[in-house]
């Protein structure tokens, strides 16, 4: 089952807003979260179980630059 997806990023300084946003491959958004780090690590799952199987980009953005990896949902 893939029904979540795990986030994990190091090298953050501490108390740096980060937001998360899932695409569809229309360019859609699907899910965004705005987290504030607690140290200088993300660590965090989300849930993904109402999207249909497909392809997606996640965009994981900060005041510096914004890191994009695709996701297959099955």
């Amino acid at each position: 089952c893939n029904d979540q997806i795990n986030i994990l990023c190091t090298g953050y300084a501490a108390y740096q807003t980060v937001e998360i946003t899932v695409f569809d491959v229309f360019g859609k958004h699907l899910i965004h979260q705005t987290l504030a780090t607690d140290g200088s690590t993300i660590d965090k799952s989300m849930d993904l179980r109402f999207l249909p199987s497909g392809l997606y980009l996640v965009e994981v953005r900060t005041a510096i630059g914004s890191e994009y990896k695709k996701i297959v949902k099955r």
